[in-house]
């Protein structure tokens, strides 16, 4: 599973769990069904105990099915989650998603820029100087791609568009709210402006959620329900 897919499929998973808290507890009740199930099992190295890993995967194969999550990557991924769980309660308690956490990448950064002199210069010229044609910006990008792709990382720079207010993870959870709950396209429109605290969100259109939720279904290789 390439780095990118996988961070997809874990982002659609953690978005489960907070928009669809009744269908990500079920898989709660499965660690609970293998380990009363394969209890002598579970003590046994490989491969004695290759049939617990058989039987986890086929629940989490039936658990994605159902809630319209079918896939073989997120099928794995989930496998992945309830082994973790089932070595480590601490892991099942804290609801963490296996088996290891999202990488955050933090190069080194350039030096600074000089400080800003309000009495001798204007905002404008000193904005002019600091980015100096946007040498320094280009400075700042290329450190953080070389320290990104020398760890592994596929480099995605953030659109110069940015995206509505919601956070990094809003098209996963409006994915989430279409395919576990089946929401439609309108109620998780309105449910965008409900949650907005500030009062400053604008509605979004039933086609950019549409766009948004189809894209990110390919992202994690689901078939949208009908």
């Amino acid at each position: 599973m390439r780095r990118s897919t996988a961070i997809a499929v874990r982002l659609l998973l953690e978005a489960v769990r907070e928009e669809c808290p009744d269908a990500f507890c079920e898989l709660h009740y499965i660690v609970e069904h293998v380990r009363e199930a394969h209890e002598d099992e579970m003590s046994l190295p490989w491969p004695q105990n290759a049939t617990v890993g058989v039987t986890i995967l086929e629940l989490a194969l039936e658990w994605a099915s159902e809630h319209n999550l079918a896939s073989t990557l997120i099928a794995l991924t989930v496998g992945h989650t309830l082994e973790y769980w089932l070595k480590d309660p601490e892991a099942e308690e804290e609801q963490r998603i296996g088996p290891a956490p999202i990488i955050r990448v933090e190069p080194m950064m350039p030096d600074p820029p000089r400080p800003y002199k309000p009495w001798r210069e204007t905002r404008q010229e000193y904005l002019h100087e600091l980015t100096g044609g946007g040498k320094y910006l280009d400075q700042v990008e290329e450190e953080w791609c070389d320290a990104a792709k020398a760890q592994g990382w596929q480099v995605h720079k953030t659109p110069e568009k940015r995206s509505r207010g919601g956070g990094p993870t809003l098209h996963f959870r409006w994915l989430a709210q279409y395919q576990v709950l089946g929401n439609n396209l309108e109620e998780i429109g309105q449910a965008y402006l409900d949650e907005d605290q500030t009062l400053t969100r604008k509605p979004v259109e039933d086609g950019a959620i549409r766009k948004a939720i189809q894209t990110t279904a390919v992202l994690v290789g689901i078939t949208l329900r009908k």
